[in-house]
């Protein structure tokens, strides 16, 4: 069910947040510092941060961004290939 990818840059990082926010209508997401701008989230920042270090997949990160209803998490998992998102971040 979920596609393991490994992370191994700032762009690609901030690509992926972005991406997040944008299709969970999230405000604003400081990923340099991974502190959260007027967003909750639904799990300690030091996990979301440990996520990047140790690389993870689209269903974690959607997994610890919530949007402002408390939507049901499964209704945003997207999975993606590694050709996908090859296609989609070049």
């Amino acid at each position: 069910f979920k596609q393991s990818i490994k992370m191994d840059s700032s762009t690609t990082h901030k690509r992926w947040i972005e991406e997040a926010i944008h299709n969970r209508h999230m405000t604003e997401f400081d990923y340099n510092s991974f502190r959260e701008i007027n967003t909750i989230l639904t799990t300690p920042i030091v996990d979301v941060k440990k996520a990047y270090q140790i690389g993870f997949d689209r269903n974690v990160i959607l997994k610890y961004l919530r949007d402002d209803q408390y939507k049901i998490e499964n209704e945003y998992y997207r999975n993606f290939t590694r050709e996908e998102l090859a296609k989609n971040h070049p």
